[in-house]
């Protein structure tokens, strides 16, 4: 069997997508030796791919950059088809959202999320409409579809009237290699946490995208209200890139500049030292279709606060400190419980790193070579 996949949007700074490409394309070469794979790099990424996968040779090249959406839009079908004709591939996996309509082997699509329907303001009108017709189309000729948590199938069916039989949860996991610090000196890292003024154990860390769905107004005014009857935490650490309506997010940090840091797009080495250095990790988000970071402070040992929301419980289990993401006052004590309390801070920390024993991306590509192999049949 040869399986196309469509690694298009592949790149440095493409997010959890990227995370799940990279791990994707990384294990079904490892893994599986019987069927035969062509994986597809978008025209600006074959250096970033080089880099990253330098022991995989067979990916092909699409004649279009990851950021032409509209020319990608108006020209993918006549490639794919021609591709297709070329390569003979006997099924086709998409891992985003939505598949070129021309191809006529087997199809295989994988969900992330639906904030598409959840918070369709996050897109421009156009992408948004064209977004809405592509995934409609694409689940009318869809044979499998993969989704990263049983919340996402749930809202597949929800939204979309799917047949539960179509839809395969299978977990993300957790990618060690690229949380392991051994390589970092400890003067890298004091150099690093002098940079923004830090010590250890003396800032609360968070890491999403600046935009209303991330919850941060609301995580920095019950860390304002937190720094009123507590002396433990001199600073809030936000991680992320600006994105979607994130100016009023931007003043309201930039009007605490003494208390709360904002870091844009941070690499590898920095994030993992800003983990393995927080007192409390906190993840005030919405909406999460499986939710990463809470896991990748428990890689570190770092108990977090979460918001009882979406596919949080369902990835994070008894693993952490549960709030209601609308009510600044719950999102303050729940945080102040973890620094005050040493035994639940101690407890969580276990039971956090026991839960990641959950999540392996051997096990979500073994899981999804099945998906391949059921589906050819």
């Amino acid at each position: 069997m040869k399986i196309a996949v469509n690694f298009a949007y592949y790149g440095e700074k493409s997010g959890g997508l990227g995370e799940y490409i990279y791990n994707l394309c990384k294990n079904l070469y490892f893994l599986d030796k019987k069927n035969k794979y062509i994986f597809y790099i978008s025209l600006d990424q074959e250096e970033y791919w080089k880099t990253k996968l330098p022991f995989i040779k067979n990916y092909k090249i699409i004649p279009f950059k990851i950021h032409e959406r509209t020319k990608r839009s108006l020209f993918q079908n006549s490639y794919w088809k021609k591709e297709e004709y070329l390569e003979k591939f006997d099924v086709f996996h998409s891992p985003f959202f939505h598949l070129p309509h021309c191809i006529k082997c087997k199809k295989i699509i994988t969900f992330h999320d639906l904030r598409l329907k959840n918070f369709p303001e996050t897109y421009k009108f156009r992408r948004r409409v064209f977004l809405e017709y592509a995934i409609r189309k694409s689940l009318n000729i869809v044979d499998k579809i993969i989704t990263v948590s049983e919340f996402t199938k749930d809202e597949l069916i929800k939204f979309y009237n799917i047949s539960e039989n179509k839809i395969i949860p299978i977990h993300e996991g957790i990618d060690y290699q690229r949380f392991n610090i051994d390589n970092i000196t400890q003067d890298y890292e004091n150099k690093l946490l002098n940079k923004f003024n830090l010590n250890k154990k003396n800032y609360i860390l968070t890491v999403g995208h600046l935009e209303p769905r991330k919850n941060l107004l609301r995580l920095i005014i019950a860390f304002k209200k937190l720094r009123k009857v507590c002396d433990k935490i001199d600073y809030l650490v936000i991680v992320g890139k600006k994105n979607f309506k994130y100016k009023k997010i931007l003043n309201e940090i930039n009007k605490n500049k003494d208390s709360i840091i904002h870091l844009d797009f941070v690499h590898n080495n920095d994030l993992n030292i800003l983990y393995k250095n927080a007192k409390v990790f906190v993840f005030p988000s919405i909406y999460e279709g499986f939710g990463f970071p809470p896991l990748e402070a428990a890689i570190f040992g770092i108990p977090s606060a979460v918001s009882k929301t979406s596919s949080m419980p369902e990835i994070c289990e008894d693993a952490v400190l549960y709030f209601n993401p609308f009510n600044t006052e719950d999102i303050k004590s729940k945080i102040l419980m973890l620094l005050n309390n040493n035994s639940l801070y101690n407890e969580l920390k276990i039971k956090a790193q026991n839960n990641l024993k959950r999540f392996s991306w051997e096990k979500n590509v073994i899981k999804t070579i099945d998906v391949y192999n059921e589906t050819y049949q």
